[in-house]
């Protein structure tokens, strides 16, 4: 039987190192997590009175054993679980500038190791959690976004 997953309100960094590739976890192989063993940005669940940003320092000491001082709000994406009684949940992506002396000290404490890819990589990668992906795609591309659709284009000629 397939264990029951229980989805939560979580944080990811976007871990980016000197030359601008994301430094991702390859997730433990359990099957009570989600993904398990795929490739994700380091992060986990949002403990309860608990900031986005006090849950993404307190992941980032716990699995990589570093505190980082400098990290930005990216994006947040909210995922509808209502379908199986559990609502919405929201994940937080941080993006977190990492410096060669900081990337030396990394010590992965969860998971099966780490990997650093371009964001070419990422795109082409099997196995990669699906939100994570997103998230590091919507960075890669964040200069070629353009403004927000408001639907004038669809009632053009009507």
């Amino acid at each position: 039987m397939t264990p029951k997953l229980y989805p939560g309100d979580a944080v990811a960094a976007l871990l980016i190192d000197e030359d601008g590739r994301y430094v991702m976890q390859q997730r433990d192989d359990k099957p009570e997590i989600f993904f398990p063993g795929c490739w994700g940005n380091f992060g986990g669940a949002i403990e309860a009175g608990e900031t986005p940003e006090a849950a993404l320092q307190r992941e980032l000491e716990e699995e990589l054993g570093v505190r980082f001082e400098s990290y930005e709000f990216f994006c947040r994406l909210v995922m509808d679980f209502s379908y199986a009684g559990a609502g919405e949940v929201v994940r937080y992506f941080f993006i977190v500038p990492l410096s060669a002396a900081q990337q030396a000290r990394l010590t992965v404490r969860e998971g099966q190791g780490c990997g650093v890819f371009s964001a070419q990589e990422v795109a082409k990668m099997a196995g990669i959690v699906p939100y994570d992906g997103l998230a590091i795609w919507q960075h890669a591309t964040r200069s070629a976004i353009g403004g927000r659709y408001r639907g004038e284009a669809a009632h053009e000629g009507h």
